[in-house]
This record gives structure tokens, C-alpha cells and sequence, in this order.
């Protein structure tokens, strides 16, 4: 294992004790006002500080670190002087390196300092001084340093990034200020912690800059609210004042970045703030210096390629987009020059499409990544993943497999692999694939819980409940697991358990789906059937809140959207089949189905009309979505499928408004519709708590009210117990104010008469 630079150079103690020797000048252990002066003064020397800058400077140090202030006067011990580093209020090989001290023997050892004790400091030496110890406001960071050369600068305490030899840093101005940038962090970080503002665990480094330290995106990611994206959250308290003090002094470093001699040194400068920041998950300071440099070389790959990787970790997913095209513009135009960042860019930009839902635009991306680098794993995994959202199964596995065959070790590949054989139905590899993914990372969410999906398709209702536990012991709010975990407790026959399961799945969600499986269960507890011939010893089902298509009922819908096979939705008949849903008048919503009908390829060029084989077709499909009792493979037998003909617009409503053949429901749909927009302001029902939709019931004398399903259930709340009640409907909330104006007028009257 290849030493650090630092770890040459000496042990941290040791250079603080050079240090802290050089400026011990009358040997006392300590560092008087005078002497911590000196340090001050000698770590900028062409900063010309004024005494009462250096009297707040001291102040501060003083009052900060009394703890470790010697008696008599004596001033700051030695591990006084070490905390102000350890605080982070200063870089120790920055210094070192700064004041050209003589490099300390790594094989010597020197004694362990303890906090507190003045005893142990060393005879005075003379010195160096830290930048560590100017006050936040006094101190202009780095402001006339003299630089060292890159080579020193990036072989000293830069971090890991820039001590990379492709560090990509090319001006020694930017050193100066990654130097200083480095410092301000570090006081930022030691404040908050101390403050309890952040964890301990905060800590710079946020991988290569291609999302490496995010969870990946794709199937096996829930990336659904903001539970989910904990990882990826701010650690900095940004409302803080020390936070609001770092910006300023950040603004200062921009300032003198935008001082360079030359655009290119300034871009190199706001480039290398930009990257610092975002290693320390400072994403939206991080895109401030980007955007800054995106103004200063417009068609810098670079530049609009970080931008895109803050924008998408602030969540903004359609700028990140817009960001990583401009990135692809601007590499695509560079040739050889950019074709290392190209595949990334497509990662990147396959990725953001995905959080926009654009997902078939996403496989393109990561497809066009794998064929520009096909050593590229992640970019074969995110393919596959994306395939297997869009129903191209075969594929997906396909995608994955080469993922696994270059990177063995790759957990999430080994998940999504799992989920693609279950689609075809290949369970046996499926569930090896999810044990291996779980071998290799134990805590894989999303095998578990996918393995417990697999295993309650199976009928292993005890062995899926066991995999939803542990999810939930890893993720305890992840109402999916609890609900499913319920599903799986009623397959075994445990009522009790189940119902307390779905009572923590509603109250972590809130979702009317889960209150309706719990009102449902406690019918079917009430009703109480006794077991019948040709049934379980149960007696009876367990319930499922959430119907599922069976695999084949998906595979003949798919034969009518992709008819083909190709994989790909047929966006014309999708279009049609929705717009006699959609809101707006019913005849606009026909003239829709027809030109979506008119829109897809087969319809071009005819003169405003379409085959009637296509209009069959589509009515056909209509009724297998909206009428149940005619499924997919029990509909009508309809003549004239193959008929080339073409018709119009008139011709076409009346094949759609055929009672009989067409779509006959399109009136009653309505009547649904004007019923369901029905509301009655903040009225929620008493029993459910949801917000009354339809019909509202007012009991008269207690004046509370039920919706239409807890009124037709007879439901009461329990503080209202009376022998009879009496209700008054309201079809809307304008019925309720008239009457509650006529009501108001009759009791006018009745006070005037009894006058």
C-alpha cells in the first residue's frame, strides 16, 4: 500500500509541534499574545493586518480555546494549538509545507499529546504560522500567498480529487483557493458538529462526478419522496449563521477568482471551487461556480456536465437535463477531445430522462453509453433496468447479464436480473439472482422485497412475510413492505396480524387503498363464512388489496399497443384509448380519438380519414379496457376486420356511438364524472375522515356529516348515540347554503313575532 504525502512528511502531531516550537520563543510551552501575533503575521506575509485586527484575532482565539489557556499569562498550550487543527480552523500539511519547515522523520516516534496537558510542551524552536487562526471576519483567505508549484500543491493536503494526477487543476491560482476553500470548509463543518447542527459522519467526497455516491436509478431503486432519497439529502444546516458566515467568505474566493489575469484562469479557478464544494455536498454553492464558469466558456464540456450532476442532486431533474444536452452539444462538436466524458454524459443524461419519466428516451442513452464504452457496467446495468420498465424482458435480461458478466460483483444488477427472469417466468434463476444480491450486500432492499414479491406469487406466504420483515428492519417506514407483509399474514390465516400490519401501513401512508383493505377485512370478520366443500381449511380467501393483471391477461393487451412486438407503445391507439376519459366537452373528446387515430403512421397520407379495419380495431380494444365483462379474450366477434375501406369523422361516430357495438357507456361515463367532481368544500365524512365526494348526508339535530358509502353502511360516529336519526342530503354545497339562508330567515321571523 502506497503512503500518503502527508504520511512522509511526518506524523500531525509532530508538524504542530514544529509549529508550536518555531513561535515558543522564551520557552515557556505556551504562545503569548505576542508570539500568537507573530504566527498570525508570519503565515501571510504580505498581508499587511492592522492592530486592531490582530487584537480581534487573538481575542477570538483566546475566548474560543480557554481551556487550554496556560496560567501566568503564558498563553496557548500546545494541545491547545493542535485542537485549533483538529477543529478544522486550519490545514496542518498546508502550513507545514507554506512556512518550508524540515520535513519530520516518519519512522521517528514522537509521545501522544493529550488534550489538557501543559506539561507535556516542548522546548521553543521557532516558526510557522497558520492561516488557521484569523477571526472569520478578519481574514483574507490566502489573499497573498505565495503559491508553490502544482506539483507540490497537489503532493501536500489536497484532497483526494485533486491529489489525483488527473486533477484536471491547471493554474496555481486555483490551488490557492481550493487551499483556502478547504479551510473555510472544514471551520464550517467542526462548527456544526459542535453545534450538533450535522453528524460526525459528514464528510466530503461525493465519488467521480457520475453518481457513483448516489443510489442508482432504475427498477430497483424507489425513488418516490423524499424517504427515499435520504442518502442523497444536504447534510449542512443552511440556515445556520456560521453557514450564512461561509458564504460570504465564499463569496470572497469567487471574487478572486473573477480577478484572474486571463477568462481561462478564471474558469480553472470557479471550476475547481465548483468541485470542491460539490465533494463536500455544498450542491447549491457548487452550481453557483459552475454556472459562473459556464459563463465564461460557453462550450465547455466541463462545466455544463457538473452543473447537471448538482442540478440533479438538488432534485431540479429538467434542468439537470437541459444541462447534460448542452454537455452533449458541446462534446459532440469537441470530437477525440471529448470522447472520454461522452459516455458519461449519456449516463447521466439517460438518468435524468428517467426521473422525468421519459424512459424509452433513457434506454437510448444508456444504450448509445454501452456501444461508446462497452466495458462500461453501469451503463449496461441502468440499460437493462430501463428495458425491463418499458416491458422489453428478453432484453433487459440480456443487458444485465453482460453487467454481471463484467462486474460479478455488482449487487443491483444482480436484483434487476431477478426481476426481469421473474417476468418471463423463470423463478428458479430469479430466486438465485436475489439471493445473490442479498449475499452481496445483505441490507439490498430491493431484494428482499422483490424476493418476497416472487415468493407470495409462489404461494410462500411464510417465507415472503420473513423477507418483508427484513425489509422492514433495514427501512422501517417503507409502507410497501408493511402492506405486502399484511397481504402475505392473510394468506397464512393470520387475521389479528394482518389487521395490525395494514393499521401501520395506512398510518405511514395514508392511502384510501389500505383504509379500503382494512374496512374489508373487517367485514370478512364480521361475516364470519363457515367452511364449505371444495375450500381451505380457513374457510375462507385471503384478501388482496391490489388486483393484478395475470401475465397473460398483459401479454394479449400488449398484442394490441405493440402488434408489432417491437417493444415499443403504439402512442396513437394509447391516446385514443384515454381521451374519452379525459375532462372537456364529450364531443371534443371524440374529435380527439380520431385524430390520435389519424396520427399514427398507418393514417398518413389519407385525406383525413382512417381504415375501418383501424377504427375496429380501437373500438374493440375500448371496450376490453372499460367493460370488464369483456375481456381481452371474450370480446364480441367483430366482421369486417380486414376491410381496407376507409371512413370519416361522421362515419366514425357512428361506429362509436352504436349502443351496441361501439361504445355505448360514453353517456353514463359522464353522468360518473359530473357526480365524482362534486365537492363540498373542507366537509370530510365524520366515520372516514376523506373529503366527501358526491352526495352529502347532514344528520340534522348533531350536525354532522357521512359521505355516500358511510351513510349506506349505516355508520355512525360513537359520540352521536340516538335511537333514530334524520339526515338531509345535499347533491352540492350551493344546496346546503340555501337552505342554511332559509333556515336563517325562519329564525329571523320567529325572533321578530316574539317581539
Amino acid at each position: 500500500m502506497a503512503l500518503s504525502a502527508s504520511a512522509g512528511r511526518g506524523s500531525r502531531a509532530d508538524k504542530v509541534r514544529r509549529i508550536f516550537e518555531r513561535f515558543d520563543v522564551n520557552g515557556d510551552g505556551g504562545l503569548d499574545r505576542d508570539e500568537m501575533a507573530a504566527l498570525v503575521v508570519a503565515v501571510n506575509p504580505r498581508v499587511k493586518f492592522s492592530e486592531d485586527q490582530i487584537s480581534a484575532i487573538l481575542d477570538e482565539v483566546f475566548r474560543t480555546y480557554a481551556e487550554f489557556i496556560l496560567p501566568g499569562g503564558r498563553g496557548l498550550s500546545l494541545p491547545g494549538l493542535l485542537r485549533t487543527y483538529d477543529d478544522g480552523a486550519g490545514d496542518v500539511d498546508r502550513d507545514f509545507l507554506a512556512l518550508s519547515l524540515p520535513a519530520v522523520d516518519s519512522d521517528a516516534s514522537s509521545p501522544e499529546i493529550a488534550p489538557g496537558d501543559a506539561a507535556a510542551s516542548p522546548p521553543p524552536a521557532g516558526g510557522a504560522a497558520a492561516a488557521s487562526l484569523l477571526d472569520d471576519h478578519a481574514k483574507p483567505l490566502g489573499g497573498a500567498t505565495a503559491a508553490p508549484s502544482s506539483s507540490s500543491r497537489a503532493a501536500s493536503a489536497a484532497p483526494p480529487w485533486a491529489a489525483s494526477p488527473n486533477h484536471g487543476i491547471s493554474f496555481d491560482s486555483s490551488w490557492s483557493l481550493l487551499d483556502d476553500l478547504e479551510i473555510l470548509v472544514k471551520r464550517l463543518r467542526s462548527k456544526q458538529q459542535r453545534k450538533g447542527s450535522i453528524d460526525g459522519s459528514v464528510s466530503g467526497g461525493a465519488g467521480n462526478g457520475t453518481f457513483d455516491s448516489f443510489s442508482e436509478a432504475g427498477w430497483s431503486r424507489d425513488i418516490s419522496g423524499a424517504a427515499d432519497s435520504s442518502s442523497n439529502a444536504v447534510p449542512w444546516d443552511e440556515t445556520s449563521r456560521d453557514y450564512l458566515t461561509f458564504v460570504k467568505e465564499l463569496a470572497v474566493l469567487r471574487t478572486r477568482a473573477d480577478a484572474a489575469r486571463t477568462r481561462e484562469e478564471a474558469f480553472d479557478n470557479h471550476m475547481v471551487i465548483g468541485r470542491a464544494l460539490a465533494e463536500h455536498r455544498l450542491f447549491r454553492d457548487a452550481l453557483a461556480s459552475f454556472r459562473r464558469a459556464c459563463e465564461l466558456q460557453p462550450i465547455d464540456v466541463r462545466s455544463h456536465f457538473r452543473a447537471g450532476n448538482c442540478l440533479y442532486a438538488l432534485g431540479r431533474h429538467a434542468e439537470a437535463k437541459e444541462e447534460y444536452l448542452l454537455a452533449l452539444e458541446a462534446a459532440e462538436a469537441g470530437g477525440s477531445q471529448s470522447a472520454d466524458i461522452l459516455p458519461q454524459i449519456h449516463v447521466n443524461l439517460g438518468i435524468a430522462m428517467e426521473a422525468e419519466g421519459m424512459v424509452l428516451g433513457a434506454c437510448e442513452h444508456y444504450r448509445e453509453a454501452a456501444i461508446l464504452s462497452p466495458s462500461h457496467a453501469r451503463a449496461l446495468k441502468l440499460l437493462g433496468s430501463a428495458l425491463f420498465g418499458v416491458g422489453e424482458y428478453r432484453a433487459a435480461e440480456k443487458a444485465l447479464e453482460e453487467a454481471i458478466f463484467l462486474k460479478p460483483d455488482y449487487a443491483d444488477a444482480h436484483c434487476d436480473l431477478g426481476s426481469a427472469l421473474h417476468a418471463v417466468g423463470d423463478d428458479d434463476r430469479a430466486v438465485q439472482e436475489f439471493q445473490k444480491a442479498i449475499d452481496l450486500k445483505p441490507g439490498h432492499v430491493d431484494a428482499l422485497y422483490n424476493l418476497g414479491g416472487l415468493n407470495m406469487d409462489a404461494g410462500r406466504y411464510v417465507r415472503a412475510a420473513e423477507m418483508y420483515t427484513r425489509v422492514l428492519s433495514i427501512r422501517p417506514n417503507h409502507w410497501r413492505a408493511q402492506l405486502n407483509k399484511a397481504v402475505a399474514l392473510l394468506g397464512q390465516g393470520e387475521s389479528e396480524e394482518a389487521k395490525k400490519a395494514l393499521k401501520e401501513a395506512f398510518k405511514m401512508t395514508q392511502r384510501v387503498e389500505v383504509y379500503d383493505a382494512i374496512s374489508h377485512l373487517k367485514t370478512l370478520q364480521k361475516k364470519k363464512p363457515k367452511p364449505s366443500k371444495g375450500k381451505d381449511d380457513q374457510g375462507e380467501q385471503a384478501y388482496t388489496p391490489f388486483r393484478v393483471l395475470s401475465r397473460q391477461s398483459t401479454k394479449e393487451f400488449s398484442q394490441y399497443f405493440d402488434a408489432p412486438g417491437s417493444g415499443r407503445v403504439d402512442l396513437g391507439m394509447f391516446f385514443a384509448i384515454i381521451a374519452p376519459i379525459c375532462s372537456g366537452p364529450v364531443d371534443r373528446r371524440k374529435r380527439v380519438v380520431f385524430d390520435a387515430l389519424l396520427w399514427r403512421p398507418a393514417s398518413e397520407g389519407s385525406n383525413g380519414q382512417i381504415r375501418r379495419s383501424d377504427a375496429l380495431t380501437y373500438i374493440k380494444l375500448l371496450r376490453a379496457v372499460y367493460i370488464p365483462t369483456h375481456g381481452v379474450s371474450d370480446m364480441l366477434e367483430m366482421h369486417g376486420e380486414s376491410d381496407p375501406t376507409m371512413v370519416s369523422y361522421t362515419e366514425f361516430l357512428e361506429m362509436f356511438n352504436d349502443p351496441d357495438w361501439g361504445f355505448g357507456i360514453m353517456s353514463t361515463l359522464v353522468k360518473l364524472e359530473e357526480s365524482d367532481h362534486i365537492r363540498h368544500g373542507r366537509h370530510t365524512c365524520s366515520i372516514c375522515r376523506y373529503p366527501i365526494i358526491g352526495s352529502r348526508f347532514k344528520e340534522t339535530k348533531h350536525s354532522f356529516s357521512l359521505c355516500n358509502r358511510c351513510y349506506s353502511e349505516g355508520k355512525v360516529p360513537s359520540a352521536f348515540k340516538l335511537e333514530e336519526y334524520r339526515f338531509k342530503e345535499y347533491g352540492n354545497e350551493s344546496e346546503a347554503l340555501i337552505d342554511k339562508c332559509m333556515c336563517f330567515n325562519l329564525h329571523s321571523k320567529k325572533l321578530e313575532t316574539d317581539a
